[in-house]
């Protein structure tokens, strides 16, 4: 076998390999069924290797749900961090063609139907990894003694997909961020700071409710156990009711987006 043969062959191997593999890479971007089953859940979970400052996503322009009308909730897609913190929900043509910012590395989508009526769902067509020049950072303190201090990354082209950084701690609720150490707040946890903003303060607030108060279930992804093998959604209505016995004590009044997130 000649020279010319044995590097035809080499390069028509290496054609087929690069093939199968922009294939598999194609075929493992999230993708719902076309067109999604009626009464579904499904979650899809993607991640980069090399993604420090977050990443964008991009859906096809065919991307739809059905939208809630006349008291009917709808289908809809939720887009969570890779550590399942909801960013925003999505019915109707909203993520169509969009290119949106999650700030981590990795992402979850859920995709959530009702009984009748299903669309197109969705199809992820791009993810790539946000450059520094595309993110502002912003140094966020848990306390004032600069314990557990973390760094976030906002979105300068889409500040309202917006999300601070979550941190635990017993008998009280992560309110919003202060300017200023022990200062009042100044952004929820779900607004943007402009960029420019250098480091912000956690504003604690205490808990305290009386076990009356708080209705008698457990979140389960979408659904709430009500301690039997039956499992059911919660309504939005009840959801807000929920919600506002969490807050009733408290002087912070959560915002829209918190509510139906």
């Amino acid at each position: 076998m000649n020279r010319k043969r044995i590097l035809s062959l080499f390069l028509s191997v290496i054609l087929i390999f690069s093939s199968v593999v922009v294939a598999f890479a194609e075929e493992y971007l999230p993708e719902s069924d076309h067109n999604y089953f009626d009464e579904v859940y499904s979650t899809w979970d993607y991640a980069l290797d090399n993604a420090p400052y977050g990443i964008f996503i991009t859906f096809s322009e065919d991307t739809f749900f059905e939208a809630a009308s006349d008291g009917k909730e709808g289908d809809w897609l939720d887009v969570l961090t890779d550590s399942s913190i909801t960013m925003r929900r999505y019915s109707g043509d909203e993520l169509a063609g969009a290119e949106i910012y999650v700030p981590t590395a990795g992402f979850k989508l859920a995709l959530c139907s009702d009984e009748s009526v299903n669309y197109y769902g969705f199809r992820v067509t791009n993810v790539r990894a946000a450059t520094k020049n595309e993110v502002y950072a912003v140094q966020c303190h848990f306390n004032t003694a600069g314990e557990d201090d973390v760094t976030a990354y906002f979105s300068k082209t889409m500040p309202e997909n917006a999300l601070f950084p979550s941190c635990s701690r017993e008998g009280y609720y992560l309110a919003g961020w202060s300017k200023k150490p022990d200062g009042i707040i100044s952004y929820s946890p779900f607004d943007a700071p402009p960029e420019g903003t250098q480091e912000l303060w956690a504003v604690w607030l205490e808990l305290s409710l009386d076990k009356d108060e708080i209705f008698p279930f457990s979140n389960s992804r979408s659904y709430f156990d009500l301690g039997s093998l039956s499992r059911y959604y919660i309504t939005r209505e009840y959801y807000t009711i929920l919600i506002h016995n969490i807050f009733r004590t408290l002087s912070f009044c959560p915002p829209l987006a918190f509510l139906f997130a």
